[in-house]
């Protein structure tokens, strides 16, 4: 929402010099990227702190990871190419990141537990 309704922000983030000089865009979007991949680093590192997020998962590189993701999204919807609502796509990118779309069965999570005495 905050991106949808700022005539000069949103055209700076997606690198339109129509509105915003080039280098400014690119300034701009670069300070957004650096900052919210930071905030994300962050929960992650917090998540490990809390034993919810696993401890082999690289915070920064993973933080860089779901940033691009989720402005992938944020772009679409700004182009006016998404279908959904950007509240909609949003919601299914962070139940995807926080459930997986994986089965969650006892097998699926520990399929140790659930092998014959005769399997491997």
């Amino acid at each position: 929402s905050h991106y949808e309704h700022d005539d000069l922000l949103a055209p700076s983030m997606l690198g339109h010099t129509d509105l915003v000089d080039g280098q400014v865009a690119l300034l701009a979007a670069e300070l957004q990227r650096a900052r919210i991949t930071a905030l994300i680093g962050e929960a992650l590192r917090q998540g490990q702190r809390e034993g919810t997020i696993r401890d082999d998962l690289d915070p920064q590189r993973a933080a860089s990871v779901l940033f691009e993701i989720g402005w992938a999204i944020v772009r679409r919807h700004l182009e006016g190419l998404a279908t959904n609502s950007l509240n909609e796509d949003l919601a299914i990118l962070n139940d995807i990141i926080g459930r997986g779309t994986m089965a969650r069965t006892e097998a699926a999570v520990h399929p140790k537990k659930h092998r014959g005495s005769a399997g491997p």
